[in-house]
C-alpha cells in the first residue's frame, strides 16, 4: 500500500496511519461472523451497531465497529496496531459510556492488538475490556 495521497495532490501519509485498522474494519463489515467465531467470541450479533457518535460537547467519537446482538446489548471492537496506553483504554471506556448512555444498552469493548509488544496494557479499573491479540 502507497503512503501517499493521489486525491489531494501527491501528499504523504503520516507514518502511523491506521492501514491496519482500516482493512480489519472492512473485513469485520463484510465476514463479521466468521471473524467473530475465529476470534472466539461467542455472541451472536443479529446486526451491526453505528460506530459514529456526537457527543454532548460537540466532540466525534470514531468507534471501530459494533454489533448488535439478539438482546439487544452491544459488542465493541476496537482495533489497535501499536501499543496500548492508559489514555487508549480511557478514550475506550468512554466511547462505551457515550454509547450506553446514548443507546440505552449495555455494552462490551474488546480490543483487538495486532502490536508486537510483548506485555499489552489490557486493564483499566474504571472498565471491563477484553483483549484480543
Amino acid at each position: 500500500m502507497s503512503n501517499t495521497n493521489d486525491a489531494g495532490g501527491s501528499k504523504d501519509l503520516p507514518d502511523n496511519f491506521p492501514a491496519e485498522d482500516l482493512v480489519l474494519k472492512s473485513a469485520m463489515q463484510f465476514f463479521g461472523d466468521e471473524l467473530l467465531s475465529y476470534l472466539k467470541i461467542t455472541a451472536e450479533p443479529v446486526t451491526v451497531g453505528q460506530t459514529e457518535f456526537v457527543h454532548l460537547e460537540a466532540k466525534q467519537l470514531y468507534e471501530d465497529f459494533n454489533f448488535i446482538k439478539p438482546d439487544q446489548s452491544w459488542i465493541h471492537l476496537e482495533f489497535e496496531s501499536d501499543s496500548i496506553k492508559e489514555e487508549d483504554l480511557r478514550r475506550f471506556r468512554s466511547y462505551e459510556a457515550v454509547t450506553a448512555y446514548i443507546c440505552h444498552v449495555d455494552i462490551t469493548t474488546y480490543v483487538i492488538c495486532s502490536s508486537t509488544v510483548k506485555e499489552i496494557l489490557s486493564e483499566l479499573k474504571t472498565g471491563l475490556f477484553w483483549q484480543i491479540s
